[in-house]
């Protein structure tokens, strides 16, 4: 069958598509991939439930998603849909978002937002304040229920004790702690730091 869609509505920055288009019902997605890509052409795929569109050398599919429309759709701003597809101008939802970069803003969006200070610093917005998220410190439960507060300081390669200093995997040959007080042994075999000529 014919689609007479004018040109104002389907626009392409590379394409020239035609005003009459074709739009065939080929079968699967595999078929419709295997046929001639004719520019302007539209193919759907059955199997998945897309559309494709030729653009004289491959197919491409056009990117929207299905949705069941009711008898009596919402016709406000937004259509029905908006909630379903997961998007609106005001929010994204239930989106795998990749390769994506959060930058500096003096403004906030409410509770929640996030941005990188000029600092390097990374904020969210809580409280009706930009508060700092602390990098590099984790809060652990071991085997034997005791807690431990341990950090990664810079330059360091293993994580460090907050209130000791101490390494807690990172051991000695000798079952010392490599790094004691933040300060590292050279060799596999640590010696314990002494105070006021007394180990301890």
């Amino acid at each position: 069958m014919k689609l007479n869609i004018p040109k104002h509505i389907i626009e392409h920055e590379v394409l020239d598509i035609p005003s009459n288009a074709d739009l065939k019902e080929i079968g699967t997605k595999a078929e419709i991939l295997a046929t001639t890509a004719t520019l302007g052409k539209f193919a759907y795929a059955t199997d998945t439930f897309e559309f494709y569109m030729g653009d004289g050398s491959v197919w491409n599919k056009v990117p929207f998603k299905l949705i069941p429309e009711s008898a009596t759709p919402n016709m406000g701003y937004l259509p029905s849909e908006g909630d379903n597809i997961g998007f609106s101008p005001t929010y994204v939802s239930n989106k795998t978002l990749t390769n994506i970069k959060i930058g500096y803003s003096s403004s906030n969006l409410g509770t929640g937002s996030l941005r990188i200070t000029t600092a390097g610093n990374l904020e969210v917005y809580l409280n009706d304040v930009w508060n700092k998220i602390v990098m590099n410190f984790v809060f652990l439960e071991d085997s034997d229920n005791n807690y431990t507060f341990e950090h990664q300081p810079i330059g360091f390669t293993s994580y460090i004790e907050v209130m000791s200093g101490n390494s807690i995997n990172n051991l000695g040959l000798n079952g010392l702690p490599i790094v004691q007080q933040y300060r590292v042994d050279m060799g596999a075999y640590p010696s314990r730091n002494v105070l006021g000529g007394r180990s301890f």
